[in-house]
C-alpha cells in the first residue's frame, strides 16, 4: 500500500496528539504525517497563567514542535495556513502548495472579545505563550516586587478556569499589600457548572475571600479604555493593568461562518470525506452537552479518536463516533493549593495541586510515547 500523506494544520493539543497517536498505531508506516504551524513551539496552555505572572517560569510550558515531530516520525513546516483547496486536496502556506491524502484542521482558538469596544486594545490576553509572557513582563514593569512599591490594581476580565487560575497565581506572587485584584464575570457564578461543582466553587470563593480577591459576578463589561474597565450604568474600575480572560472562539480557517470546520460525530467533515476536524477547530454535530466545549481535555480526546479514524478510513473499516464526556477539572490556586473533581472523586488543597502537576507530566508522556522518553526530553530541555 502506497504511503499516504496526512497534513495536520495545527501543533496544539489536538494536532500534536494526532501525530503522536498515528506514530504509535501505524506500525506499517503507511502514513506520512506533516505538522503545519506558524509557531515553532507546542504550548501546554493549562500552565500559561504561570508565565503570565512570572515570565521566567517557562520550563516544560513550551516544547519545540520539531522535537515532537521527531518523536512522532513526522515532518514539520513552520508556517501559517493561507488557503485550503478542499476539492483538489491542496493546502497553501508560505506561498507554496502541498498535496494531502488526509487533512486535519486543528488550528485551535483565539481570544473572544465579544465585540466589546476597546477590549483588544486595552488589555493583555494570556491565551498564547507570546501573549502570556508579554503580560508577565507588564506585571514585572509595575514594580510590585520592590519593597517600597505602592499598591497596584489589576482587573481580570472573566472568571472561568483561566481567570481564576491567573488571579490566584498573581496573589501568590504578590500579596494583598502589593496588589489589589478584582475579577469581573458576566455570569452569576465563577467557572461554568460543567467544569466545577458547588462544593468546589465554595472552596474557591473561600480562597478568594481569604486572599482578598474581589469577585464581581453578574457584572457586565461595557467597554475598556486605558486604565479603566467600564461597567453597566456608567460605573467603572480604575486599574494599572487589565487582563482579558473572557473567552475564546474558533479560528477562521474551516467551513463554517463562525470559524472552524463542521464535522459529524466521527470528526469527518460532512462535505469532504478526507478532511477531519479536531480540538477547538471542530464543530461537532452531536446532542451530547459538552460535544463542542472549547477545552484542552476535549482536544486531547479528539486526538485519539481522529488518529484511529484516519487509519480506519484507509483500511476500509467503519469510523467510530466521538462521545466526549469531561472527566472533571483540577483548578490550581497557586502552586500549592488546588481544587477539583476527576471521575467523581473530589480533590482539595496540596494533594490536588500535586495531582494537577502529575497530570501535566502524564500529558507529556502521551506525546512522547513513554515515561522514559519524557524523562529524556526533560533532561534534554534542562541542558539547553
Amino acid at each position: 500500500m502506497a504511503t499516504r500523506t496526512v497534513f495536520i494544520a495545527g501543533g496544539g493539543y489536538a494536532g500534536a496528539g494526532i501525530a503522536a497517536k498515528l506514530a504509535a498505531l501505524d506500525a506499517r508506516r503507511s502514513f506520512n504525517a506533516v505538522i503545519l504551524d506558524p509557531s515553532e513551539f507546542h504550548v501546554v496552555k493549562t500552565r500559561l497563567h504561570q508565565i503570565a505572572v512570572e515570565p521566567e517560569r517557562d520550563m516544560l510550558i513550551r516544547i519545540p514542535i520539531r522535537t515532537l515531530a521527531d518523536f512522532a516520525r513526522a515532518d514539520f513546516i513552520n508556517a501559517a495556513v493561507e488557503e485550503v483547496d478542499f476539492n483538489n486536496r491542496r493546502i497553501f502556506a508560505n506561498g507554496s502548495g502541498y498535496d494531502w491524502d488526509r487533512l486535519v484542521l486543528a488550528t485551535g482558538a483565539e481570544p473572544n472579545y465579544f465585540a466589546i469596544p476597546g477590549a483588544a486594545e486595552n488589555s493583555e490576553n494570556i491565551l498564547s505563550y507570546e501573549a502570556a509572557r508579554r503580560c508577565g513582563l507588564r506585571i514585572k514593569s509595575l514594580g510590585m516586587n520592590k519593597r517600597a512599591a505602592s499598591m497596584k490594581r489589576v482587573a481580570v476580565c472573566g472568571a472561568g478556569l483561566l481567570g481564576v487560575e491567573f488571579a490566584a497565581q498573581l496573589r501568590q506572587r504578590y500579596g494583598p499589600k502589593k496588589c489589589d485584584i478584582a475579577i469581573i464575570e458576566k455570569q452569576d457564578r465563577i467557572i461554568a457548572a460543567s467544569q466545577c461543582g458547588d462544593a468546589q466553587r465554595d472552596y474557591i470563593s473561600a480562597f478568594f475571600k481569604r486572599e482578598n480577591i474581589k469577585a464581581l459576578t453578574g457584572t457586565t463589561i461595557s467597554k475598556l479604555s486605558p486604565g479603566r474597565v467600564w461597567l453597566e450604568e456608567g460605573k467603572h474600575i480604575d486599574c494599572d493593568l487589565t487582563v482579558w480572560c473572557g473567552g475564546i472562539k474558533r479560528t477562521g480557517i474551516g467551513t463554517t461562518a463562525s470559524g472552524g470546520i463542521a464535522v459529524d460525530p466521527t470528526l469527518i467533515c460532512r462535505e469532504h470525506e478526507n478532511v477531519f476536524g479536531a480540538g477547538d477547530s471542530a464543530l461537532v454535530s452531536s446532542p451530547l452537552p459538552n460535544a463542542n466545549s472549547l477545552t484542552a481535555q476535549r482536544a486531547i480526546y479528539h486526538a485519539d479518536i481522529a488518529a484511529k479514524n484516519i487509519i480506519r478510513s484507509a483500511t476500509g473499516l467503519r469510523a467510530r463516533a466521538a462521545r466526549y464526556k469531561p472527566k472533571g477539572e483540577l483548578i490550581s490556586l497557586g502552586d500549592f493549593d488546588a481544587v477539583g473533581v476527576v471521575s467523581g472523586v473530589a480533590f482539595y488543597g496540596p494533594a490536588c495541586a500535586a495531582a494537577k502537576k502529575a497530570n501535566d507530566l502524564k500529558y507529556l508522556s502521551t506525546l512522547f510515547g513513554t515515561a522514559m522518553n519524557t524523562r529524556i526530553l526533560m533532561k534534554d530541555l534542562v541542558s539547553k
